[in-house]
């Protein structure tokens, strides 16, 4: 553990997104007794810690962490890091997976149907699956009673996908009510031998809805129950 005074050290701090983040770190490394002055550097990812006192780096790398970021003191006589070989940068990736599925989205803009369920789905995919790092990141911001990027984009987006989704679901669920209402009244219609008079609490249907299947059906039992008068009247005459 190095704990040497008068000594400027370096820390690679991982998970900055914006000037509040640079801001927050730099903050929270002032408040530790025997700290100069702190440089945080959003574009390297660096800070710039000068102390003159007995400050430990483990204290400085906790102090980093309780404010929602990762740190690792960057050491400078440690032997060059052997270049891995190129792989795929997973960020490019979500973001080229994101994107596709994304794309469908855009089919009603060009009058081309697509299921709204369907495109709920794609839809919490890319919120909740791809973008789940900035729920992390906002969650870290919250724990250290600050705010940063990554809460102000969860927040948008859940909005923005929570009144979609309630939408949907009311809509849906309207329409389970409106067909089960249409199915009682079909039913006391059938059941009722003298038309609507037996069923007060049933409206006829009106003339804009004498095509709908649920009238067509009404109609039928209609006749049915008019034959079946008829043939009973004719049997007792």
């Amino acid at each position: 553990m190095y704990t040497d005074p008068n000594k400027t050290a370096e820390f690679a701090v991982s998970g900055m997104t914006c000037a509040s983040c640079v801001a927050r770190v730099e903050k929270v490394l002032r408040r530790v007794p025997g700290v100069d002055s702190v440089a945080v550097n959003l574009a390297t990812e660096k800070a710039t810690v000068h102390t003159s006192g007995d400050v430990s780096d483990d204290q400085l790398v906790a102090v980093i962490a309780k404010a929602g970021y990762d740190a690792a003191r960057i050491v400078p006589d440690a032997p060059p890091v052997v270049p891995q070989p190129q792989t795929l940068d997973r960020e490019l990736v979500a973001v080229v997976a994101s994107a596709v599925l994304t794309l469908p989205l855009l089919a009603p803009m060009f009058n081309i149907a697509l299921s709204p369920w369907l495109q709920l789905a794609l839809a919490s995919i890319v919120q909740f699956g791809f973008g789940a790092r900035f729920y992390i990141g906002g969650y870290r911001a919250v724990r250290a009673f600050a705010g940063n990027m990554d809460l102000l984009v969860a927040l948008g987006t859940s909005a923005a996908w929570g009144a979609r989704a309630s939408i949907r679901c009311s809509r849906t669920a309207r329409r389970c009510i409106c067909s089960s209402r249409r199915r009682r009244s079909s039913l006391r219609w059938c059941a009722s031998a003298n038309g609507w008079r037996c069923a007060p609490s049933v409206r006829p249907p009106t003339p804009s809805a004498r095509s709908t299947p649920c009238a067509r059906t009404r109609r039928a039992c209609a006749r049915k129950t008019i034959r079946r008068a008829n043939a009973r009247f004719r049997s007792r005459t």
